[in-house]
């Protein structure tokens, strides 16, 4: 009877522990943007509107996500309201093998980290914010 007991107090630990989608949120959407180099990457109005934006969005409450952490971006042009002088720079990185990690005993088994076995391609995701971020920043001219 204690081992069953013990047993099922390891399972309930195991199963409180953060899942990493912490970051999204319910109900918000999010815009896909795939990642294939390393690098500066811009996506100006055209692009922002194909991917559901509406022009009149406010783009300081655009927030880049990747693997469950917020990416750093600038915002250039019409700060305030999303026009066609709108838009967002980021540094992204292609996919590499951190994620492949899980799929093997010990950590040195994986042949190479530097590099995905399924995909070079990255996810990040943009979404906006129901309100401007508490840890937005303005550029200073």
């Amino acid at each position: 009877m204690g081992l069953i007991l013990l047993l099922s107090s390891f399972q309930a630990v195991a199963q409180s522990g953060p899942y990493g989608n912490e970051w999204i949120v319910p109900g918000q959407s999010y815009y896909k943007i795939r990642v294939t180099q390393d690098g500066i990457h811009r996506l100006d109005n055209q692009y922002l509107t194909r991917a559901g934006l509406s022009n009149g969005t406010d783009p300081r409450r655009l927030q880049l996500w990747r693997r469950g952490q917020e990416v750093a971006m600038y915002v250039g042009g019409n700060q305030t309201s999303l026009d066609p002088s709108t838009f967002i720079e980021f540094y992204g990185q292609r996919n590499d093998g951190r994620l492949d990690r899980g799929m093997y005993k010990k950590a040195v088994d994986q042949p190479q980290p530097l590099y995905s076995l399924f995909t070079d391609t990255a996810a990040y995701f943009l979404t906006v914010a129901p309100q401007l971020p508490a840890g937005a920043w303005r550029s200073q001219q």
